[in-house]
């Protein structure tokens, strides 16, 4: 397992603890990903209650300009089919995917019944 998988999965077993966030914001920061350790960072600050005003302000604007510059990038593989043909609204929380929402297609396709199908009949999805 590389250094990388193990402190993602530290974070992915640990959601509440900023600490393992912090370590992949520094690991970011020593593989060339300066910018994504800088967001994880300023987003688990700005997830505290008691930051200062102006701290938090200089945070907001400095979020929303990593994210303008790279979301794209961060969102990876869904990035290109979702980003250019969909309305797409996403949230970052402490450096992750909080939430994702996508209008225009549909993700997962109807099922499709054959000629005659009687409604009794079930039908699942993969």
């Amino acid at each position: 397992m590389s250094d990388e998988q193990g402190i993602l999965e530290d974070v992915l077993a640990h959601p509440d603890d900023d600490a393992p966030r912090l370590v992949y914001a520094d690991w970011l920061d020593e593989h060339g990903q300066a910018e994504r350790g800088e967001f994880i960072r300023a987003q688990v600050a700005l997830a505290r209650p008691d930051l200062p005003a102006p701290e938090r302000e200089r945070l907001q604007r400095r979020e929303r300009q990593l994210l303008d510059e790279h979301a794209a990038t961060w969102l990876g593989d869904l990035a290109e089919p979702f980003l250019e043909r969909l309305d797409v609204r996403f949230a970052f929380a402490r450096g992750w995917i909080a939430r994702l929402r996508a209008t225009g297609i549909d993700l997962v396709a109807e099922p499709q019944r054959e000629p005659g199908a009687g409604e009794e009949e079930v039908i699942e999805e993969a």
